[in-house]
């Protein structure tokens, strides 16, 4: 193995473990309703497809899915853990998956989903470019969301 090599290997740990941490920022943001935070998470044409409330392209649209659809019902009190996350890079693009749990009170109960998500680097830095949350397994208590 070359230095080179080794050099490059390096390189993909060091941008699996900035996508771990961009992704901990995305759903501490969302979880916590820092909108604008959690919207820096994204890129300018970034999509968004989380469950029922469809596809929201760029910003935009991301922001209004997120402040006008979530804002209130997303509380601190509900717990967001992503885990298990499986990543892959290919140079400045990568895609990877994870399991959400979060914690819902009134009744307690947790809801697990998952996401599915496309980065790509933007001058040194990972973004998300496509973020899909979908809940694969059945269960109603995710409805109680959108009431």
């Amino acid at each position: 193995m070359t230095l080179e090599d080794i050099g490059k290997r390096i390189q993909v740990l060091e941008d699996k473990e900035a996508i771990r941490d961009l992704h901990y920022e995305y759903v501490y943001a969302l979880a916590s309703q820092q909108w604008d935070d959690m919207l820096e998470c994204f890129t300018e044409d970034g999509v968004a497809d989380i469950f029922t409330w469809g596809i929201r392209h760029g910003k935009k649209e991301i922001e209004e899915l997120f402040k006008k659809q979530f804002a209130g019902k997303i509380l601190p009190t509900h717990g967001h853990l992503a885990a298990q996350p499986v990543i892959k890079v290919d140079g400045d693009k990568a895609e990877g998956y994870w399991i959400l749990d979060m914690l819902l009170p009134d009744p307690v109960r947790w809801i697990q989903g998952r996401h599915d998500v496309r980065y790509t680097k933007e001058n040194g830095k990972w973004k998300i470019k496509h973020i899909k949350f979908t809940r694969p397994w059945p269960g109603e208590h995710y409805e109680n969301l959108k009431t």
